[in-house]
């Protein structure tokens, strides 16, 4: 799956992450701020984490903690989640 960043942040599936590289900050520099279109992957056994690479290194992005209700769905799967998108709508 691929989907958009803005500065460090990624927001995919209404769940909000983050992540701290050099590589991504000077891509974001380099489009002055714009969205950088990246393809990432998620593990589906758990929610927690997207992975990116980053020139030619694998990057981990975590769930964002500082955003509310993102927290929680640290360490549940993608099927967990997407029962509790389910049940909320």
């Amino acid at each position: 799956m691929s989907f958009n960043c803005v500065i460090d942040l990624f927001i995919w599936n209404g769940l909000f992450y983050i992540a701290n590289d050099p590589w991504l900050a000077e891509q974001i520099t380099m489009t002055k701020g714009n969205s950088v279109p990246l393809k990432c992957r998620l593990d589906e056994r758990n929610v927690g984490s997207l992975w990116f690479i980053a020139g030619n290194r694998l990057v981990k992005a975590g769930l964002n903690q500082n955003r509310a209700g993102n927290f929680e769905f640290n360490g549940k799967s993608l099927r967990a989640y997407e029962e509790f998108k389910a049940k909320k709508n």
